[in-house]
């Protein structure tokens, strides 16, 4: 991972741990503390974080990285029909992939390869 991209992460994590361990945070009932236990960095672009709470609960946290403007992490707490809408994506993206790997080699104009 690029070094910018790395410290830019770091500040994400430390900044989920710090919200969600605001004792006057919503739905906080039990002043709970939380912080990321273990990260899982995927590539430049993407991470998976678990943070864990005092009452030994994971929750899985979903970072990537949005490049527009000066680029920024983001994240959020995927749920089941997440990961199956983004597994039926792979799928497409494959075929779109497969699709349009013989027009890299048109010539200009070309409407063949």
């Amino acid at each position: 991972m690029q070094k910018d991209r790395a410290k830019r992460l770091k500040v994400l994590i430390d900044k989920i741990a710090a919200d969600f361990s605001r004792q006057d945070r919503a739905h906080n009932r039990g002043e709970t503390f939380t912080y990321i236990k273990h990260r899982v960095i995927n590539d430049d672009c993407a991470a998976l974080l678990y943070q864990k709470e005092p009452s030994n609960k994971f929750a899985l946290v979903y970072a990537y990285w949005v490049g527009s403007g000066d680029g920024s992490w983001r994240y959020f707490f995927p749920k089941y029909n997440h990961i199956a809408g983004m597994a039926e994506f792979a799928e497409l993206l494959k075929k779109v992939e497969e699709t349009n790997w013989d027009k890299n080699f048109m010539e200009e104009g070309a409407t063949t390869p």
